[in-house]
Order: structure tokens, then C-alpha cells, then sequence
């Protein structure tokens, strides 16, 4: 397993005027870790992740829905 590290999280992406940008900063057999800019209103749209995601947000607000409830 290669090691990922960042010293800030917020260089790792370029915030879009509209939509949504990703990108995939480590990805192996146990772990995948994506770092995502979002727009300011954008929403993303519901999925199911395909192992256990963890959410750290950097800046800004969000309301999750996991499930049927809403965080």
C-alpha cells in the first residue's frame, strides 16, 4: 500500500463556479480517497458509495441524507 499525504486539503481541488469536480487522491484494494469541490447550491445527487466512506468537510455548509435520515 502506497501512504497519500496532503498538508491542505483545500489545494488538492479547484472549487467550480457550477457543478462538481473530484479527484481521486489514493486508491487501493482497502481504502479509496476522493476529494470533492462543490459549487455553492450544487447538490450531488443520492448514490451508494461501494465501501464506507467517511465525510470531512473543509469549508462551507451541507446538509447528508444517509438513508432516511437527514444530518
Amino acid at each position: 500500500m502506497t501512504n497519500y499525504f496532503s498538508r491542505d486539503l483545500r489545494a488538492e481541488i479547484k472549487i467550480p463556479e457550477k457543478g462538481l469536480a473530484h479527484r481521486v487522491l489514493h486508491d487501493d484494494e482497502r481504502v479509496k480517497a476522493i476529494v470533492y469541490g462543490l459549487a455553492r447550491g450544487h447538490e450531488m445527487p443520492r448514490h451508494a458509495a461501494p465501501k464506507p466512506a467517511m465525510l470531512y468537510f473543509v469549508s462551507g455548509a451541507a446538509t447528508l441524507t444517509l438513508g432516511d435520515e437527514i444530518k
